[in-house]
């Protein structure tokens, strides 16, 4: 059966069109599709990272930034130079350049408003290696250095859905909508469930919603977060130093593979996805299980669970949360 989370953020005023956005799902590891900006398009491949709140894309002068789109400020009418600098830091690094005004449009939407974005000079290493060329955040104003308003508030988007498939071959792909949810990617037996955001500092920005609790199989594990972040611009889940210990040792105990409790270097002749129990999280009052299958990887000869440290005091949800559930943004 399929869980359905929606997160409650603001009702819709009006119905307004579905719009449709397919997702390259690349290996479970990214998750990007288009927007167009200025005049005459741009064409983009962005991540969709609710962990963020600005828009980004490469600049024609990067000639090592990712991907193979650049944008070209003199190709388009709308363009106007903000005429300062900006640094955006990511979990993979950080970029930075120069803050420029332009349209901004997804594929099948007639609404294109100016938004104020970033055209990239400069990347990480890390982010130069992405598949996709720029980032479009999700968030909420606080997170944004750049981009006000956000992408969110220029397009009027008072509802949005992610569907995450669960398989880069699979049938259904993934997609982002905005405007509404498609229930029938949910499914028939879909169990919905309404989670409020978290009041909490700390998140202050982030779809950050109540974490109750993390068990391994039928273990609830020491932990001193309160707050889980739904972000999908990482494949990973983030845990804070005192619950990733607490997992790894877990894991260690339970899981013959793990030889010598060496997390990051398990043999894939020895690692077998079956003998790692699931992992649950509870947001809010509903628990939802990751299996072995869910979060962990083999890839290079080593099998490695999906699972990092942070030095965050919250939870990280990423798309391997997604890639189960239906997440519904209200």
């Amino acid at each position: 059966m399929r869980a359905a989370l929606v997160v409650s953020w603001a009702l819709a005023s009006a119905t307004r069109p579905l719009v449709r956005i397919p997702l390259v799902n690349l290996d479970q590891l990214q998750f990007y599709g288009s927007i167009h900006i200025g005049s005459p398009p741009q064409t983009f491949r962005v991540i969709f990272d609710t962990g963020s709140s600005d828009v980004w894309v490469p600049s024609q002068d990067c000639t090592a930034c990712s991907g193979s789109a650049r944008y070209n400020r003199s190709a388009s009418s709308p363009f106007a130079d903000e005429r300062y600098h900006f640094q955006a830091f990511y979990g993979s690094g950080a970029v930075a350049g120069d803050v420029f005004s332009d349209t901004v449009a997804l594929p099948g939407a007639s609404h294109a408003p100016l938004l104020r974005m970033g055209s990239v000079t400069t990347q990480d290493a890390p982010i130069q290696k992405f598949a996709s060329e720029g980032i479009v955040g999700l968030g909420f104003p606080p997170l944004a250095s750049i981009s006000a308003p956000t992408f969110l508030e220029a397009l009027e988007i008072e509802i949005f859905s992610l569907y995450i498939s669960p398989l880069p071959t699979s049938l259904i792909p993934s997609q982002l909508l905005l405007h509404g949810v498609d229930d029938a990617l949910a499914g028939p037996n879909a169990t919905w469930h309404e989670i409020p955001l978290a009041d909490a500092p700390s998140t202050d920005g982030f779809w950050g919603v109540r974490l109750g609790g993390i068990r391994v199989h039928d273990v609830s594990l020491q932990r001193a977060a309160t707050v889980a972040i739904l972000d999908s611009g990482t494949s990973l889940l983030l845990l804070p130093h005192i619950e990733y210990a607490s997992m790894v040792a877990r894991l260690c105990a339970v899981v013959p593979a793990l030889d010598g409790c060496d997390v990051g270097h398990v043999s894939c002749s020895s690692c077998d996805h079956t003998s790692f129990p699931p992992l649950t999280f509870t947001l809010g009052s509903t628990a939802f299980t990751l299996q072995g299958s869910d979060y962990v990887r083999c890839e290079l000869n080593v099998c490695t669970p999906q699972i990092e440290t942070s030095a965050n005091a919250f939870v990280v949800l990423g798309d391997i949360l997604f890639s189960g559930t239906l997440i519904d943004k209200v």
